[in-house]
């Protein structure tokens, strides 16, 4: 078995440095998105939450809670589980493994025949059976305690060994100082899907809307990630 996107059920704090206010975009966004497409009251709390009526209950559901999920998620996978090489969509991830043992292949730094190569294999083989150059990916081993982080803004290829049965938390998370570069990858992601082992949940488009509009507002915040 290899559980992906599990609900959060540990009770395990976050990395300190996802407290830090640029860190935490996803669930800002997300959360304006919602506040945008039901207004007022409606919008307060989870959207699943019983207190809102039954119609806006299950369209908040089914519109915004899969894109607010992104934020924290557990994985579970037992011993001799694979994932094959992919990139994360959302273009930025932490994963920290709690229990058991985890080998994380990593390739970063892409040059542009290197990419080229990777999209067009994945497209072509599935890309389980992707080889890159010989030393080309770098090995990651997790013990329990230890976090991963893949920056947003950068593309990074993994493709997680399960070597002893593996508890892990983990998430996605955007950084406002280096939105530009995260944007440019998620919107390559999107043009070659293949490379991702996920699909873009139906509300992004919305959500890409309430950011747009929220970079305009308040140009300030996101001077940096404008340059």
């Amino acid at each position: 078995y290899n559980l992906l996107n599990l609900k959060e059920i540990l009770e395990n704090n976050r990395p300190k440095f996802l407290q830090e206010r640029r860190f935490q975009l996803i669930h800002s966004v997300s959360s304006r998105a919602i506040a945008r497409k039901f207004g007022g009251d409606l919008a307060a709390g989870k959207p699943h939450t019983d207190k809102l009526p039954e119609p806006v209950k299950h369209t908040a559901r089914e519109c915004y809670v899969g894109f607010h999920s992104y934020g924290s998620f557990n994985l579970f996978a037992q011993r001799g589980a694979v994932s094959g090489s992919h990139v994360d969509w959302l273009n930025g991830t932490w994963a920290r493994c709690v229990t058991g043992l985890k080998a994380w292949p990593v390739m970063t730094d892409l040059s542009s025949e290197e990419m080229e190569t990777y999209k067009k294999e994945r497209k072509d083989g599935g890309g389980d059976m992707y080889l890159p150059t010989k030393g080309r990916f770098k090995m990651v081993v997790l013990e329990p305690q230890d976090t991963l982080i893949m920056p947003p803004g950068t593309i990074v290829v993994h493709a997680p060994i399960t070597v002893e049965d593996s508890l892990m938390d983990g998430g996605m998370f955007w950084d406002e100082k280096n939105l530009l570069p995260t944007l440019r990858n998620i919107l390559d992601v999107a043009r070659n899907p293949s490379i991702s082992n996920e699909i873009v949940p139906r509300q992004f488009a919305e959500v890409m809307d309430e950011l747009e509009a929220w970079v305009k507002k308040d140009t300030q915040r996101f001077a940096d990630a404008a340059e």
